[in-house]
């Protein structure tokens, strides 16, 4: 409690130097040590809130774009299904007047070359839905690997965010000690 205060003291001093100070019996309380302290606990506690944000931050934006790549993924899918229905029921229709035209020249349908060509039409007509549909697979499965690889950017990014702050407090703790070893040895000098 005591270090909030020196630090809001500091704050004061140094943000608003129009605002009267306490009484000069607080002020002599207060050290200088006391002040770099405080300091240094603002100066930390700044650092920790700045990492936790840009950590925060990192992960839901990864969170939201991997989101959206699923909902790409799933509409991609959804559309393949539906070109792929789209496809058989024009190949059903194509494959019907085929049948028709055979059935109607008074050929046998059912041994021969009209067969045979009947059988490869179907044939030709199942493997292009069923490419549709593949085609449709793999876009969404890239969609997935997209939102995938997003979220473990934005967890690397987020770690990175932490090892930064780390780095900040750790600098801001060497600085703090150096300034209160200097403190300490203009003391002893006076």
């Amino acid at each position: 409690m005591l270090a909030l205060v020196y630090a809001l003291a500091l704050l004061a001093l140094i943000v608003l130097p129009e605002v009267p100070l306490p009484p000069n019996h607080y002020l002599m309380v207060i050290g200088i040590d006391d002040l770099l302290i405080a300091a240094l606990v603002v100066a930390v506690a700044a650092s920790v809130t700045s990492t936790g944000l840009s950590i925060d931050s990192s992960i839901k934006q990864s969170e939201a774009q991997a989101d959206q790549l699923k909902e790409q993924a799933r509409t991609k899918r959804a559309q393949g299904y539906a070109e792929e229905e789209r496809i058989r029921d024009l190949n059903r229709r194509r494959l019907r007047k085929m049948r028709e035209a055979i059935g109607t020249s008074g050929v046998r349908a059912d041994v021969g070359t009209p067969l045979d060509t009947l059988l490869t039409e179907v044939g030709n007509a199942e493997k292009d839905a069923l490419n549709v549909r593949m085609g449709a697979n793999y876009a969404a499965s890239q969609a997935n690997a997209a939102a995938v690889d997003t979220l473990r950017a934005g967890k690397i990014a987020a770690a990175g965010a932490g090892v930064r702050g780390l780095g900040e407090v750790a600098s801001l703790g060497l600085s703090g000690a150096a300034a209160l070893k200097g403190s300490a040895t203009s003391k002893d000098v006076n």
